[in-house]
């Protein structure tokens, strides 16, 4: 893999995080009003009830940061000479 496709791959793997942070801050609320709560109400007249885990609005907030932070971690990680080397290694 060639240099260029490392800088891809990470730039990628940035925005991912950047729109997980996004989803869990500015975006938060049109995510509750858009998604979350017909999903909640589609589920219910179904007759399935959804857990209160997954209504908890902060466990809706919580779960996108925990992504934002691992992927914020990938990217870094793929930045150093072994991110690097594992990527070549993968790519075959």
């Amino acid at each position: 893999m060639s240099d260029k496709a490392i800088v891809i791959v990470r730039c990628v793997v940035l925005a991912s995080a950047m729109t997980s942070v996004l989803q869990a801050t500015l975006l938060f609320g049109a995510f509750q009003r858009l998604l979350f709560e017909p999903w909640q109400a589609m589920n219910e007249r179904a007759g399935r009830r959804v857990p209160g885990i997954m209504r908890d609005p902060r466990m809706q907030r919580a779960w996108p940061l925990f992504m934002a932070a691992v992927l914020f971690a990938a990217w870094w990680y793929l930045g150093t000479p072994a991110g690097a080397a594992l990527l070549r290694r993968a790519a075959g």
